[in-house]
């Protein structure tokens, strides 16, 4: 007999689904009494077995059945599962029972002892791991038509609700616009919810438990007249669930916030299947991943992504959870950085920003002109041991990915371009006399071809055209889009995947073409494509080189500093020539481009350094820099938290020059990276991690 304090609506569930497990699984017992062979035949639960319902608005299960047959050795092992799992899930309903599915785990694992046909005695537990149990979860699922909420299997809490409503749960009236500075958490079994009154006209659903926190406090609920909910990072299914039941039964409208980078941003991903590194903008990634004009969709792909740990401090390779793209018509923040480039995302997505001398999450439409961003200051290594880049030519020798083929592959795509069907070129300056030797001796020793020289006026000077006919190498070239028509040039994949002298000697050649060192000994690179720009970026963060961004008009011209802070000393001496130069250290004492902002808290222990003579301090400066906070650090003086942690992490901060908003259609894309939270791109941005809630309400 039930106790008397169980509540109805509890009851009239366990009811229903005892008696659903009861009817489906009464059959399987009549087709044993009745001598058959006992058969389960179960939906399939494949991507080919699922279609759109367009009247309910969700994915439902279509009509193909497997056939599980316990006299089949195959499919024994799981028949049994199913029905041991239905068996524990039935006893806990009639018995009154709450069980999790770490519960049923636990209450389904033990040994069976039999013998064999040769009388051998054997011993096989009914699952070994979790998984196991879980799939025999969702097999009694899909078989009885119940979800595991109908079943009154608990999972822990996690979503919280807010706002103008009145619910009904477990025989009790809650106000949820009487929490406190608290919330409602939304129970595991959301169907069995009453909704009594509302009094709001949307829901705002957010990702981020800080963001449902700071705006419950303002009482942002209120104000607009809204229910506000967050699933805490990723959402449960009570989460899902529970909104989804507001959508449809109360009409009320859903509106998500979101972040998405447009598809023509550059992101960093490497290939788990492969080994290897691939930086490119993000739809010419993944474009074909995705079904062509699907307005949303949600994709798992074994890649993962350099991304920033707050434990470690580091920027690690971490697992991508999932991708998501959806379309979009409009508007993207557009955020102009110091030494960062310009990046655009929209207005839900969340960037890391520095303020008030702490790292905090903000969303990009609250960002503004004077506001710091995180950024990387370096990347993690990229060399494969898969990579297997070699080229052959029309003689059929083999040329290996070097030094320097690498250098002289940089300098065709600075200075490269075809001609008709099997020629390849490069023009040079008489003057640059050792490239000219460097590239034909190369192409005669590496590859084997002839080079003809011509010498002839270009515009107001004179010019060397270095011509190569090469009907494979041509190909190559253009395929592999180091001479690409216009904008469409890039550093192939195989550059970002090579050992790290073949990467210094990739980059001095584009150097070599479309660079040069100017009075203060620093090497600056200018292009006009900014997918090149920040691919190039991209490489020297993995070699170590904190490089600067400036961009004027549609020039983009990136820096190396000839200061051993932001450059090591090896790559300076590789990429110059100038082995015998030292790089200053001390320069960047006040960092006019990564400078930390100054709290009173940090003025005030400058100011008792530079008493103490251990350090220089002016009040007219408005930014220190992180070497120098290093040197302070190394001397005994504690720092307040937030610079403490940009010491002893792979970060800097960028400072935000202007803000606007520009109109854009088309596709915007997400990563999921669990635990982490974070990835990056452009020129080194650091993005906070997506976590879309229009997927799972679909």
């Amino acid at each position: 007999m039930l106790p008397e304090h169980v509540d109805k609506v509890d009851l009239e569930a366990r009811k229903r689904a005892a008696r659903v497990i009861h009817e489906k699984f009464m059959k399987i017992l009549n087709d044993v009494l009745e001598s058959k062979p006992p058969v389960l035949e179960i939906p399939k639960r494949t991507l080919s077995n699922v279609r759109f319902d367009p009247e309910k608005g969700i994915l439902v299960m279509g009509e193909e059945k497997i056939r599980r047959e316990f006299l089949n050795m195959g499919e024994s092992r799981k028949f049994m599962q199913t029905l041991l799992m239905a068996s524990i899930i039935y006893q806990a309903l009639v018995e009154n029972e709450y069980p999790t599915i770490r519960d049923l785990y636990y209450r389904g694992k033990h040994t069976i002892v039999y013998r064999d046909l040769k009388g051998r005695k054997r011993e096989e537990n009914t699952w070994d791991e979790q998984a196991e149990s879980d799939a025999a979860i969702r097999d009694v699922e899909v078989y009885t038509g119940l979800l595991r909420e109908d079943m009154l299997i608990l999972s822990k809490e996690k979503g919280k609700v807010v706002g103008r409503m009145t619910i009904r749960s477990g025989g009790d009236v809650i106000d949820l616009s009487r929490m406190g500075h608290g919330a409602y958490a939304i129970e595991s079994t959301p169907d069995l919810i009453e909704f009594l009154d509302v009094d709001a006209e949307f829901v705002l659903v957010v990702e981020k438990d800080a963001v449902f926190q700071q705006l419950h406090r303002i009482k942002f609920w209120d104000k607009y007249r809204a229910l506000l909910v967050t699933g805490a990072g990723q959402p449960d299914r009570a989460t899902r669930r529970f909104v989804r039941r507001l959508n449809e039964e109360l009409g009320l409208p859903v509106y998500i916030l979101t972040d998405s980078i447009p598809e023509d941003e550059v992101v960093v991903v490497r290939d788990l299947v492969t080994g290897l590194v691939h930086v490119a903008p993000v739809g010419e990634l993944f474009e074909a991943n995705f079904t062509p004009g699907a307005p949303r969709e949600r994709i798992e792909l074994p890649i993962e992504v350099p991304s920033w740990n707050p434990v470690t401090g580091r920027v690690e390779w971490t697992p991508v959870g999932y991708i998501y793209r959806h379309y979009v018509e409009t508007e993207l923040v557009e955020i102009e950085t110091r030494g960062r480039g310009t990046l655009r995302v929209t207005k839900g997505h969340s960037l890391f920003a520095f303020r008030d001398g702490k790292i905090q999450v903000v969303q990009a439409k609250d960002i503004q002109p004077g506001d710091y961003i995180l950024v990387a200051e370096r990347l993690p290594e990229s060399e494969s041991s898969n990579l297997n880049v070699s080229l052959r030519t029309q003689h059929g020798v083999k040329v290996d990915l070097n030094e320097r083929v690498a250098r002289l592959l940089g300098m065709l795509l600075a200075d490269g371009s075809v001609n008709q069907e099997r020629y390849f070129r490069i023009s040079l300056n008489p003057k640059e006399r050792e490239l000219i030797e460097f590239f034909k001796n190369t192409i005669e020793e590496e590859f084997h071809l002839h080079v003809t020289q011509y010498n002839r006026p270009a515009h107001d000077r004179q010019e060397v055209q270095l011509v190569v006919s090469s009907r494979p190498i041509k190909e190559f070239l253009e395929t592999s889009r180091l001479l690409a028509k216009g904008r469409k040039r890039r550093i192939p994949y195989w550059v970002f995947n090579a050992p790290r002298t073949v990467k210094l000697a990739f980059i001095k050649g584009m150097i070599d073409g479309d660079g040069h060192i100017d009075k203060y000994g620093d090497i600056v690179y200018a292009t006009r494509n900014s997918v090149l720009a920040k691919q190039f970026v991209t490489l020297l963060l993995i070699l170590g080189v904190n490089p600067s961004v400036v961009i004027h008009g549609e020039d983009i011209l990136i820096r190396i500093a000839k200061n051993a802070n932001r450059t090591p000393q090896d790559v300076y001496g590789y990429l110059t020539g100038r082995n015998d130069i030292l790089l200053d250290k001390g320069r960047l004492a006040t960092e006019p481009t990564y400078g930390l902002p100054f709290t009173q808290d940090l003025k005030r222990i400058l100011i008792r350094a530079m008493n103490r003579g251990d350090a220089s301090y002016k009040p007219t400066q408005k930014t220190v820099s992180k070497y120098k906070l290093k040197k302070l650090a190394s001397k005994g003086y504690v720092l307040p938290k937030g610079y403490q942690e940009i010491l002893e992490s792979d970060l800097i901060v960028a400072k935000v020059k202007n803000v606007k908003t520009v109109e854009y259609k088309g596709y915007v894309y997400d990563f999921a990276v669990p635990g982490t939270n974070s990835f990056i791109g452009n020129f080194g941005i650091i993005f906070h991690n997506s976590d879309p809630y229009g997927w799972y309400i679909l």
